[in-house]
């Protein structure tokens, strides 16, 4: 017979043993925080798993990667339409530059030629007021052979 304290104890989520929380509110929590857009592999560092069992659990708790990255893919794209750079979407998301491009393209919206030029104009811009190509290259991302390359092809 399972003494009441027990019972209250087990179904508070709470582990009888020292305090820890049982694995069905562990999962709970995981599919809660990933729902609220938490990233997978910081919920599996924090709770010591790998994360492929965060992944399961999600999937057992209903959520699909699928509609994850669907969702993910057009807030990409709106922020990209609203003027964003790819380079900044791309930091925020964990992404890459051509990453970011591909999910644009993908949804039928065209990215690259006028973000390019702008930032290449930028470039040549602050060399010619006098910037190495070393202190360019930090602000943009690119090494400085690449400002070297972008100054030769737009002067």
């Amino acid at each position: 017979m399972v003494s009441e304290a027990k019972r209250i104890v087990v179904h508070s989520g709470v582990s009888a043993r020292r305090g820890q929380m049982t694995k069905q509110e562990r999962d709970r929590q995981i599919v809660e925080r990933v729902q609220a857009g938490e990233n997978r592999v910081d919920i599996a560092a924090e709770f010591g798993l790998n994360e492929s069992t965060v992944t399961n659990i999600c999937y057992a708790g209903g959520i699909n990667g699928r509609q994850e990255r669907q969702a993910r893919n057009a807030e990409i794209v709106e922020r990209i339409q609203a003027g964003e750079s790819t380079q900044e979407v791309a930091e925020d998301y964990g992404l890459g530059q051509p990453t970011v491009a591909h999910i644009c393209r993908k949804a039928g919206v065209a990215v690259g030629r006028k973000e390019c030029q702008v930032r290449n104009s930028e470039i040549v811009r602050r060399i010619k007021e006098g910037a190495t190509p070393e202190d360019v290259s930090g602000d943009f991302g690119l090494g400085p052979a690449a400002i070297i390359h972008i100054c030769r092809k737009v002067a």
